[in-house]
């Protein structure tokens, strides 16, 4: 298992759901531990380690909660498709609420400011990302790649994905509006004013790296 090396204190331990659980109980469940992830970055160990256990037995599990007999009779491969696409699916629409939120509040937001709470949500994002991607290792590893080389089109690791979403839905509105932002700083900084380049940097970084993905993304298939 591939976990992060350092977690913060969590205040709430979470109740494991029983191993075949319904889809919506443990999706549930997932989404709690997600939203923790997204809103402090490192959780303590043992929630890291339970979401790491859901998630990996529901992937593995022969459950088909509402798919119709002739699927379930399919046998234990295609009910992990099933599984797979639904969570996958459940990921896709997290990623684009909790993004569509963060550009929510930035709708009022210009210059200096725009551009300091978009590099620290970017590096808030980015870094819950990050965990997120781990926890769902085999998700990545099986579901994912099966369905790339099974020709699906739009599937993509899990940070890829956040990447994807953080892009069309937040970026690509607004990255002219940061791109002048950055351009009028660094005029004002030839001029003898001191600007701040911590934030001018993770700006930057969030175009390099948004730019980058499609093609590391084709590289690997």
């Amino acid at each position: 298992m591939t976990t992060p090396s350092s977690f913060a204190p969590s205040n709430s331990p979470r109740r494991m759901p029983p191993t075949f659980a319904d889809s919506a109980i443990v999706w549930a469940f997932l989404e709690d531990g997600l939203d923790e992830i997204m809103a402090n970055g490192p959780i303590k160990y043992s929630s890291y380690m339970s979401l790491y256990v859901v998630a990996y037995n529901y992937c593995t599990s022969s459950r088909m909660d509402g798919a119709p007999d002739s699927v379930v009779g399919a046998g234990n491969r295609t009910a992990a498709k099933v599984v797979g696409s639904e969570l996958y699916d459940n990921l896709v629409r997290y990623f684009a609420l909790h993004v569509k939120g963060v550009k929510e509040q930035s709708d009022h937001l210009q210059g200096e400011a725009l551009l300091r709470y978009y590099a620290g949500e970017w590096d808030r994002y980015t870094t819950g990302a990050d965990y997120i991607n781990r926890l769902f290792t085999y998700l990545n590893r099986h579901w994912v790649k099966t369905a790339q080389k099974e020709g699906r089109v739009g599937v993509y690791p899990v940070y890829t994905l956040a990447l994807v979403q953080w892009k069309s839905i937040f970026f690509l509105d607004g990255q002219n509006e940061l791109a002048g932002i950055i351009h009028r700083l660094i005029e004002s900084e030839r001029n003898g004013q001191t600007i701040n380049h911590g934030h001018t940097k993770k700006v930057i970084d969030s175009f390099v790296s948004l730019d980058s993905y499609e093609n590391v993304y084709n590289a690997s298939l």
